[in-house]
């Protein structure tokens, strides 16, 4: 059993929210990474494409975060399938 198959409950919504997130990523080719401060200069153009890369980044990190729980998870589940030393 590889790590990412976890079984029960919890590792299959884990599962379920990480492909659903997987399924809406998308990254806009004019996506900027970095974050906005205010100027005396108007940009707002520049506004949602940062806030499209914080999106992008925010839903990755998501997934990772998701991976490790499934990781998690199976490590505890296959520590109770091992027979015990003497």
């Amino acid at each position: 059993m590889k790590w990412y198959d976890a079984k029960g409950d919890p590792a299959s919504r884990l599962r379920q929210r990480k492909h659903a997130l997987l399924r809406g990523l998308y990254v806009p080719p004019d996506a900027l990474p970095g974050s906005l401060a205010l100027t005396h200069h108007h940009c707002e153009q520049i506004r949602p494409l940062v806030e499209q890369g914080r999106e992008f980044k925010d839903a990755v990190a998501e997934v990772f975060a998701a991976n490790a729980q499934l990781l998690a998870l199976w490590r505890r589940q296959s520590m109770k399938k091992r027979p015990k030393k003497k």
